[in-house]
Parts: C-alpha cells; sequence; structure tokens
C-alpha cells in the first residue's frame, strides 16, 4: 500500500489532475510500477504491431520513453494515454482531450460536454477516482503472458477452477482465453496485488470499491461492450449484462473505464490527445450504453421493453434482444445518413448485414460507406448469401453465432494497406490524419480498395461455415468466438494491395474456433 500512498494522498489532497502530465506520469509510474511492468510485458493486438510515431507537434517523449529509457511499448503508452484523458476530462481541457483528431471526425464542444458529464456525475469521491485508475491499469495486464501461466498453476494447485461463480467459469481452457476473462479470473483467484490491496485501504463504509471493480471485470469477461460498438458480437453476447441487474453503479463505473480506453487506445500511435474518442466514437459508445443500461435496469436494450429478462428462452425474449442490439446498427444507419448515404433498415437481412459490415469497418463517412456497399455487392451470389446468413445469427435460439474476433482490425489494416499515399501537407503534419489516406483517391485507387474489401468479406463469408439462423433446429443457440488475428500476416504483407486475392487461400483452421468446439459440433453445420 505504501507504494499507492502519494497518489491516493494527491487525489484526496485535489491535487492530482492540477500536476503537469509528465508529472502525473512519474506518480503513476511509481504507483504502479508492478502492474506497468505487466504491460510492459504484454503482447500486442493486430492494430497496435506498429512504432509509435512522432508528429511534429509531439515535443516530449511518450509515456513509455519517458519511463523506460526512449523505449516504447505499446500498452504502457495506451493505458497511460487513457488516465491522461481523465486528467483533461476533469480539468475540462477540450483542446488538449481533441488536439489530435482530424477535423472531419473531431469531437465536438458539446459531445465533450456530455462526456465530462458523465464522468462527474459518477465518480462522486477521491476512492471513486482511484478505484477508476486501478481498474484502467489492470484492464489490459491479462495480455502479459506471464499472468496467464501464474493463473494455470494457481488452478492446477487449487482443490477448485477458482472462487469463481459456476456460472461464469469458462469451458474454454484457460490459455485459449482472451486478456479480459485471464485478468477476471486472476483477480477472483486473488492474484492480482492491487486490487487485493483495496480490501484493506477501503473501510467498511466504502467496501464497495472492491466488489464493484471485481463484478466490472465480470462483464469485461463476457461481454466487451467495444465488440457491441463495432456490431462485431451477436445479440446473444448482451445477455453478459445480466450480472450488472441490481449494480447499477458498478455498471456505470465499468463504463467510465471502457470510455478510458477508448479514449487511449492509440496513446501508442500519438503521445497527445486522446485521438479515438472522435464525434462517431463518442456516439456509438453513447448509444450502447443506453443499450446496455436498459438491460442492466431490467430490460433488454430495447427501448420499449423495461421487462425483467432471466434468460433468453422464449422467441419474444430473443427478439427484444436483437431489437436492444440493432440500435447500435440504426445510429450507424442515421450517421451515414446524414453523410449523405442511402438509408438502410434493419428490417431487411441484406440492409442489415451491410450496416454490420459498415459498423464493423467504423465506417463514419460516405466515401467509405460506397466503397463497403460497393465491394459487397461485388460478391457472388452464393457468397453474399452466405455472409449474410453468418451476419444473421443471433445465437439466443436460433442456431450457432460465430463471433469473428478482430474483424473490425482486419477491416482496419486493409484499409491501411490500401490507403493512397501522398505527401502530408504543413496541416496534416500538425493534427495527424484519422487513417493514412492523406490524399484524394483516383478511381483505379477506389477500385483497388473495393477489391480488396470483398477479398476480406470472402474470408468472413468462409469463417461462418455455412451457419444461418435456425441451421440447427433446436430452438436453441450459442456463441462460439473465431479468432482472426493470424490472417493479419496476409492483409500487411507486401503486395496485398495489389493481390489482395491471396487471401482466398488462407485456411480457416479448426483450431482458430477451438478444435473441442468443432468435436462437439460439427454435424450443426453439415
Amino acid at each position: 500500500m505504501e507504494r499507492t500512498r502519494t497518489l491516493r494522498e494527491s487525489l484526496r489532497s485535489n491535487t492530482f489532475f492540477n500536476l503537469p502530465d509528465t508529472e502525473i506520469i512519474d506518480l503513476l509510474a511509481k504507483a504502479f510500477a508492478p502492474e506497468i511492468a505487466q504491460l510492459k510485458n504484454a503482447s500486442h493486438t493486430i492494430e497496435t504491431n506498429v512504432i509509435l510515431r512522432k508528429w511534429s507537434f509531439i515535443s516530449e517523449p511518450s509515456p513509455s520513453q519517458r519511463i523506460f529509457s526512449g523505449e516504447n511499448y505499446v500498452e504502457v503508452n495506451r493505458s497511460l494515454t487513457s488516465i491522461l484523458a481523465l486528467k483533461w476530462l476533469y480539468v475540462d481541457d477540450y483542446e488538449a482531450f481533441t488536439c489530435a483528431q482530424p477535423p472531419a471526425i473531431k469531437l465536438k464542444l458539446e459531445s465533450f460536454a456530455q462526456l465530462r458529464k458523465l464522468f462527474m456525475e459518477t465518480l462522486r469521491s477521491p476512492d471513486d477516482y482511484y478505484s477508476l485508475l486501478v481498474a484502467t491499469i489492470v484492464n489490459d495486464i491479462g495480455k502479459d503472458p506471464d499472468l496467464t501461466t501464474e493463473v494455470i498453476d494457481a488452478l492446477r494447485k487449487s482443490e477448485k477452477p477458482s472462487t469463481t461463480s459456476e456460472e461464469s467459469v469458462p469451458s474454454t481452457p484457460i490459455e485459449r482465453q482472451n486478456h479480459d476473462m485471464i485478468v477476471y479470473i486472476a483477480a477472483d483467484s486473488h492474484l492480482v496485488p492491487l486490487i487485493e490491496e483495496m480490501t484493506a485501504l477501503y473501510s467498511s463504509e466504502t467496501s464497495d470499491q472492491r466488489s464493484d471493480l471485481l463484478l466490472g471485470l465480470r462483464l469485461g469477461s463476457s461481454l466487451n461492450a467495444a465488440q457491441l460498438a463495432q456490431a462485431e458480437n451477436v445479440p446473444a453476447n448482451l445477455t453478459g449484462a445480466l450480472v450488472m441487474r441490481g449494480n447499477e453503479r458498478a455498471f456505470e463505473k465499468k463504463f467510465l473505464e471502457l470510455l478510458l480506453d477508448v479514449a487511449g487506445a492509440d496513446g501508442h500511435l500519438y503521445a497527445k490527445g486522446a485521438k479515438a474518442m472522435s464525434e462517431p466514437a463518442w456516439r456509438a459508445f453513447a448509444v450502447t450504453r443506453q443499450v446496455l443500461l436498459a438491460i442492466v435496469r431490467g430490460g433488454t436494450g430495447s427501448e420499449e421493453d423495461t421487462r425483467n429478462v432471466k434468460g433468453v428462452g422464449n422467441e419474444s425474449e430473443a427478439a427484444l434482444l436483437r431489437k436492444g442490439y440493432d440500435r447500435v446498427l440504426i445510429q450507424r444507419a442515421d450517421m451515414l445518413s446524414q453523410q449523405g448515404f442511402r438509408a438502410l433498415t434493419v428490417d431487411d437481412d441484406e440492409q442489415r448485414a451491410l450496416l454490420r459490415l459498415l459498423t464493423m469497418s467504423r465506417t463514419a463517412d460516405k466515401d467509405q460507406a460506397e466503397e463497403i456497399a460497393a465491394a459487397f455487392q461485388s460478391l457472388e451470389s452464393d457468397t453474399r448469401t452466405k455472409l449474410i446468413h453468418g451476419l444473421s445469427v443471433d445465437g439466443t435460439n436460433d442456431g450457432i453465432a460465430v463471433l469473428p474476433y478482430y474483424i473490425p482490425a482486419l477491416f482496419a489494416e486493409t484499409l491501411r494497406a490500401t490507403a493512397p499515399d501522398s505527401p502530408a501537407t504543413e496541416t496534416e503534419a500538425d493534427h495527424p490524419p484519422d487513417h493514412p489516406t492523406t490524399g484524394y483517391p483516383t478511381e483505379q485507387e477506389k477500385q483497388k480498395r473495393v477489391r480488396a474489401l470483398a477479398s476480406i468479406m470472402r474470408f468472413l463469408a468462409r469463417v461462418y461455415r455455412g451457419t444461418k439462423p435456425g441451421r440447427n433446429g433446436s430452438g436453441k443457440g450459442e456463441v462460439v468466438e473465431c479468432d482472426l488475428s493470424y490472417a493479419q500476416g496476409v492483409i500487411k504483407g507486401d503486395g496485398f494491395g495489389e493481390d489482395p486475392e491471396r487471401l482466398d487461400g488462407l485456411e480457416i483452421s479448426d483450431e482458430a474456433y477451438g478444435r473441442a468446439f468443432w468435436e462437439d459440433h460439427l454435424s450443426k453445420f453439415v
């Protein structure tokens, strides 16, 4: 507890957020040294396996360069930038928060005010702020392979898998779990010292800090809200929010952590500003919060439903979960319609499938929407039908839904790989673009992007393996994740932009889903 004393005292004396950014980094480096070491050791996601860029307006080192003698570490930079974003919100520094955002998608001042209000109203005490800092810093330590090994060793030595409640114990081997599940099991098994210290820190009047944090980790292990905001997951995943029933405050605190995670998501690329929390991102996450909050309060996420749902066993409940999920798609449709793109509806299977692709690809402007739509229409009829079917399974009572893990990142890598090149202007050097597209694409360059996007869609159609609503005829449903991160090698390889069809030859192995799953369920797909 001694290592965090200065940090906690600065929060209680209301001096922490008035410190310069560099002094905040130094204070965090001392208070959270073991956790930052774990972040230093963390494995990278496919969008972060890049070298941090230094733009002309960045005069000082990145957070990890300051701590580790000039070395850059992706997850350290992202986590510490998230905490700096909290500072910029607290002191109402709109310019610092948005300085790296391109003008076309820059967070509006009124949206910044809404975001700030959410934080100010939820965080009521210095202990709340400290708990949020702890949650933010431990959020990604599950990416440290050493922690996974520690969890495996501890569970093998124990008589029980963990103290985790039976309904949340993963059926998939621990070494195959995503990092959110790893850190939750570690925390629930008392393997995260920083969280353990919270028990001793807080009096009985504030003992909910640790329990709220554990509830948040449990929610994150079963429902990734960022996946919902990007339509990466499926309606059945919304039932993960049921763990927060009766714990609305714990949910709100967890959602603040998620917003900070998004705000710092580009911290490995740009050491200044909350670049990723743009206007489109905020609008998507604002709707996501409304959907999940409705479930936490006793509904299923749809605007009209407020019933207490204990499962998704009957058709009406499943339909209401889809309505909640579809609010995210409707928000995307409305945003693109305002940009001049044609109106789309979730009531048509093909249009709804296109909306999921537009949301997965984080499309926020008309030009990119037209490219996504053109790629979708360029698919052979049979392939497009299979893709529509796969994108339409909810995983509630209609069969097996495949969650294509990391597909938004693959779309992003494809767009980067096919971005037109042009020298950056002085303005662009001062304000980094949202993605590498800095010029005006020619018709030939547009067609190149459409070809590459179509290759991703054909790949995704194969990922679904012929699934479609009601395929297994059982009246039951389930969700299986398919880890697509291995496809980055093809997309990042030399020449992909010129020959995107090479992705058609990439095998989708059973191991991407988990061999045990396919051994148990293969008959449902044939």
